[in-house]
């Protein structure tokens, strides 16, 4: 049901009482060691205490060809947004207008579906994509 009640989120500020190091982090008393967001520089991590493991890196996603859709988007006209469903509205080199229309999708809570138009009257069979942490 929506209530999220009390928890560790409800203040603003949950920094520690002691000073962040050149990291913007501090070593625990268990031995673990946090890094905090601030308003102040660096902001978020400054620093690693370790050494990172690159091995871990994601691959990412391989570009579009450039001969595919929205290649020659040059102007934006409008974006509207009507209930959760948002059209992008943008004008070619070539005068053309084409439509990005997306909203969330059911396949998941980090998920969306969008469709590319050329037309933008006539719907086109939806992409979906998800952000994966």
């Amino acid at each position: 049901d929506d209530y999220f009640g009390e928890g560790q989120y409800n203040d603003i500020n949950n920094l520690p009482a002691e000073p962040l190091d050149e990291c913007n982090g501090l070593q625990l008393a268990d031995g673990s060691y946090v890094y905090y967001t601030t308003h102040e520089p660096p902001y978020t991590i400054g620093c690693y205490h370790e050494e990172v493991d690159w091995a871990l890196q994601i691959e990412p996603h391989q570009m579009r060809d450039l001969g595919q859709f929205g290649r020659n988007a040059t102007e934006i006209i409008s974006l509207t947004v009507d209930d959760e469903v948002r059209t992008l509205l943008f004008k070619t080199d070539r005068g053309e207008l084409n439509a990005i229309v997306y909203q969330p999708s059911t396949a998941g809570p980090d998920c969306w579906d969008f469709q590319f138009r050329t037309n933008v009257d006539q719907p086109v069979a939806p992409e979906t994509h998800c952000r994966v942490e």
